[in-house]
């Protein structure tokens, strides 16, 4: 693992110099343009096709039968935590909110509702955090125990995310935050979990953790999906950085 994370090290030392000192950069930070155009140009899709294809057909297969078991085993639960969320506290079950997806294509993530209706997230701090009063009391427990997350799982069957990758960014908060090179991040399908969560779990914001991501992209495999999922089990039976 440590021969690992060495390569993934300058490996990210490369992505910064593929972008930095081009002429793309000055646009880029000067005039900041449309998201997907500005990921196109830096990470384009044909970067993402020149991984092996066997491990891209294997993680898309993973995700086709993993969410479909899931969401049908799992749907009486969903049934319930849906019915308490409306009873604890006025307003819909299912959260909506757009964020940027693979090749900085929007699209709605799903999640269960664990804040008062109408509220949004913050944009100033960590994207958890335990004192958020605005949490609701099914919330709570949903946040501990990361069952908020399943609706995702529809996410991941229509195809606008994986089970592991990078987790979805608001557009707001690219637009604001992003340097050129943090776009390298949607080259790959982003995911419910990834490298950064089972090693910094919650404790900053998304945008913070994109050296982790981009680790995560230089040693992607289908193995190493497999020991993220494994180590998110762990994680979430421990309540790391859930809350």
């Amino acid at each position: 693992m440590e021969q690992v994370r060495a390569r993934g090290t300058r490996g990210l030392d490369r992505l910064r110099l593929a972008v930095a000192g081009t002429a793309a950069w000055d646009t880029l930070v000067d005039q900041p343009s449309d998201i997907e155009e500005t990921v196109a140009l830096i990470a384009p899709a044909a970067e993402w096709e020149a991984f092996p294809r066997s491990y891209r057909i294997a993680k898309r297969v993973l995700d086709i039968v993993v969410a479909s078991l899931g969401l049908v085993l799992l749907a009486p639960l969903m049934l319930v935590i849906a019915a308490m969320i409306r009873l604890d506290s006025p307003g819909p079950a299912i959260f909506r909110q757009e964020r940027i997806g693979q090749g900085g294509r929007r699209f709605q993530i799903l999640k269960f509702r664990t804040m008062v209706n109408g509220c949004d997230l913050l944009r100033d701090g960590p994207h958890k955090r335990p004192d958020d009063a605005r949490v609701t009391r099914v919330g709570r427990l949903l946040r501990r125990t990361s069952l908020d997350e399943l609706p995702q799982l529809i996410n991941v069957l229509r195809g606008e995310m994986s089970l592991v990758g990078p987790r979805p960014e608001l557009p707001e908060i690219v637009d604001a935050h992003y340097e050129p090179w943090q776009y390298r991040r949607f080259l790959v399908p982003q995911g419910i979990t990834g490298w950064w969560q089972v090693t910094g779990r919650g404790k900053k914001l998304m945008y913070e953790h994109t050296e982790d991501d981009l680790y995560y992209i230089e040693n992607a495999s289908f193995r190493f999906d497999l020991l993220i999922l494994a180590k998110t089990v762990v994680a979430v039976l421990r309540r790391e950085g859930a809350f």
